[in-house]
């Protein structure tokens, strides 16, 4: 990722063209308070309505009943305000937020949907509808690792698997999320804070001659806020200069905690009652702008129990810096990184606040050169500079986030339809700077709106339908709606009726994964005539985002994917794992994916696939050489860090169409064992298809004592580069829907 720091540049740098798209916005917060989660999403619709082609559904937690925050967007043409439905929820859950977005997309999705919320962002990734289109914004997760628990870590790597981009506001923060989250690598972008442009502002309140020093500060007040020690800094300043200094507090959010009930009484009292405080009580971030050039300096000083805890850059010190006010603030490493070390107001401690706000108070020249060091780095801030720096390139035709772009004269219009579209979405949206790409969800197999279906199915040129279900059945069997149709078929369907009622004449293309589904669909369904048609295209595997490093003891590791239904064979993998171990007992067996009696027809007693995994688990607990060598590390979409354990991945299926875990693992480096299934090697390479567990064994063995192991990782992890990188799938797929 490109170093995260803003870039001094003019405004007049033009944007490159975007062509059009439509953005929903939805952040866990309520406009109805000033505060800075509130202030932030209001500056982001404005940042996004700024730029060209740019349509924005502004959704709203909650009704407003204070115009104070979102003013600055109310009278944008481009941007729908959309408030929570009155015969619902009054103040929106996250199932209800995202319930409305799904209720307003209608016919045209949205290109992407940019949350913002932790519960919030957690609960749009488990919807298969939003995957892929999510703009994620995670601000409220600890910022340090060792308080990030293993649950919030499964549910982070299922946000960043959902997501398109995950955003977040400073390098620092960057740099932890990926130590942590490697994975997010290739998707993790900035958003920096964002202030209005300043300029010298006649209808502001001017720089005042007279003598008085006036201290500001603009925000809320809680404990860790140093709000008690600012006003007892004040009181001790004031009782020194008298007349001669101020404190202008704007802001009316005061906390009141309950392991400190007197700090509210006390916070009321000093804004009250101290000589020399002016508190101005609730004001907009515009009243507040007005202001600033007034005052003398910015008070942005919080104590290290909460400095030392955090990777974001304070917007107040931003809103301060543009106005051209020197700002007194805690030194740590964010603000260091953008003001420099020798900044003359950086404060550690309070008392060093104190001595620091008195050498300000006397020394002109000091105040002259913090003040424009701060106004240097605000400037990089602006809207208008993060909406030109930061969002507009991802918005451009060559970015991923551009999957569901308006309809655009010229383009052939694509409707995908389906009930899983993971797939299609991460695919076909790379092709839509080349197709206008609408979406038609059903619901399960069989149900969706069809009235919404022959609508699209009319506008669309070209049908592409994930699943060879009844969805494809209905888009082939249109008598008055004939549209050239694409399939793209899995290996279940073999095992269904749906195949024999389509319409082939409709069929021009469709696409297996494998030659032996191929075949075997070509003899179940007596397609002969229609073999031309038929075609194959591997699935595809985002190599990037497997090229993780290895841990040391990965060579060790052996790793399954899936285990379920009995096909899969967890009876020969247990197999392997204990004939490794006969030679080695440092060999581990680590299974990713759902545990059998998760699943309800394990509790309903399903004749034989419960018999089998009874047994099975059984086996496990009484063999000692396996007890303690079989991991069952659970569902979860972090496949890229899970891979990065794992030395050797496990294929040991009666028959697979693809086996998308043997590509991924070798992507990740691991050396792929796979049992000779039929089809197995049409796929992958020969050295990679084992005939029996004694082979296997072998393998795998010989891997682990390999001193040269790093090159046989690298060389299976190229071939799947060349093979199946999704670069190389994509081109594939260009070529046949360009071709109808």
């Amino acid at each position: 990722m490109e170093s995260c720091r803003p870039q001094s540049c003019t405004e007049s740098m033009k944007i490159p063209p975007i062509p059009p798209v439509r953005l929903a916005v939805y952040g866990d917060l309520n406009l109805n308070y000033v505060d800075g989660s509130a202030i932030w999403a209001v500056s982001l619709v404005e940042a996004l309505a700024g730029l060209p082609n740019v349509q924005v559904s502004f959704f709203l937690k909650a009704v407003v009943t204070k115009t104070e925050v979102i003013r600055p967007i109310l009278d944008l043409p481009n941007v729908q305000v959309i408030p929570p439905d009155p015969t619902g929820e009054k103040v929106l859950s996250p199932p209800a937020a995202l319930a409305a977005i799904r209720s307003h997309e209608g016919a045209r999705p949205y290109t992407a949907v940019v949350l913002r919320g932790f519960a919030l962002c957690r609960q749009a990734a488990r919807e298969p509808a939003l995957a892929g289109r999510l703009w994620t914004y995670l601000t409220d997760i600890p910022h340090q690792a060792d308080a990030l628990g293993a649950s919030d870590r499964q549910e982070i790597r299922g946000i960043i698997q959902a997501s398109r981009h995950v955003l977040c506001q400073t390098q620092q923060f960057a740099d932890y999320f990926t130590s942590i989250f490697p994975e997010s690598r290739g998707k993790l972008h900035l958003l920096p804070p964002m202030i209005p442009t300043q300029d010298t502002n006649p209808a502001g309140e001017p720089a005042r001659p007279d003598a008085v020093f006036r201290i500001c500060y603009a925000g809320k007040f809680a404990p860790l806020w140093a709000s008690r020690e600012m006003l007892a800094t004040f009181k001790d300043i004031q009782q020194r200069h008298g007349k001669y200094v101020a404190l202008h507090v704007f802001g009316d959010k005061i906390h009141n905690p309950p392991e400190d009930p007197l700090f509210k009484p006390d916070v009321l009292a000093g804004l009250k009652k101290t000589p020399g405080v002016v508190w101005h009580g609730r004001s907009t971030r515009v009243e507040v702008l007005r202001q600033l050039p007034g005052m003398s300096l910015g008070w942005a000083w919080r104590p290290a129990a909460l400095e030392d805890h955090t990777l974001e850059l304070s917007t107040k010190f931003l809103e301060y810096g543009i106005s051209g006010l020197p700002v007194l603030l805690n030194a740590n490493p964010v603000v260091r990184g953008v003001l420099g070390d020798d900044y003359p107001l950086f404060a550690r401690t309070e008392a060093q606040a104190r001595a620091r706000l008195a050498d300000a108070m006397c020394d002109a020249s000091l105040l002259a050169e913090a003040g424009a060091r701060c106004k240097a780095v605000a400037g990089r801030y602006t809207i208008a500079a993060i909406r030109r720096d930061y969002l507009a390139p991802l918005l451009m035709p060559t970015s991923l986030a551009l999957e569901a772009p308006l309809p655009k004269p010229g383009k052939p219009r694509l409707l995908v339809a389906g009930h899983d579209l993971k797939f299609a979405d991460t695919l076909l949206g790379r092709l839509a700077s080349r197709y206008e790409i609408t979406r038609n969800y059903w619901w399960g197999h069989s149900h969706h709106d069809v009235h919404l279906s022959a609508t699209s199915h009319d506008d669309a040129d070209v049908v592409f339908c994930e699943w060879c279900l009844p969805n494809a059945v209905w888009h082939t069997t249109q008598p008055q709606r004939q549209k050239p149709v694409v399939i793209r078929f899995h290996r279940q369907e073999l095992y269904t009726e749906h195949p024999r009622r389509l319409n082939m004449a409709h069929v021009r293309r469709m696409i297996f994964v494998g030659e032996e589904t191929r075949r075997a669909a070509i003899e179940t369904f007596q397609w002969q005539a229609h073999a031309d048609k038929l075609v194959v295209i591997p699935n595809y595997v985002d190599t990037a985002a497997f090229d993780l490093p290895k841990t040391p003891d990965a060579s060790f590791n052996l790793g399954i994917a899936g285990v379920v239904p009995s096909m899969k064979r967890l009876d020969l993998a247990l197999d392997v794992l204990e004939a490794v171990r006969h030679a080695d007992p440092r060999f581990r067996l680590f299974i990713k994916g759902r545990r059998p009696q998760e699943y309800p027809w394990f509790r309903q007693g399903r004749q034989g696939e419960t018999v089998y995994y009874t047994q099975l688990l059984a086996r496990i607990a009484d063999t000692p050489g396996l007890r303690d060598a079989v991991v069952f590390d659970g569902w979860g979409t972090d496949m890229g860090a899970w891979y990065q354990k794992i030395g050797a991945i496990l294929s040991v299926s009666d028959y697979e169409s693809f086996h998308l875990a043997v590509a991924e693992g070798a992507a990740s480096g691991a050396i792929p064992i796979v049992r000779n299934w039929e089809g197995a090697d049409e796929i992958y390479p020969s050295q990679w298809i084992c005939r029996d567990v004694q082979e296997m064994a072998g393998r795998i063995l010989a891997q682990a004592r390999d001193p040269d192991i790093a090159a046989q990782r690298t060389q299976v992890r190229q071939h799947i580069q060349r093979t199946f990188d999704i670069s190389h799938v994509e081109a594939q797929y260009d070529r046949i829907l360009a071709a109808l």
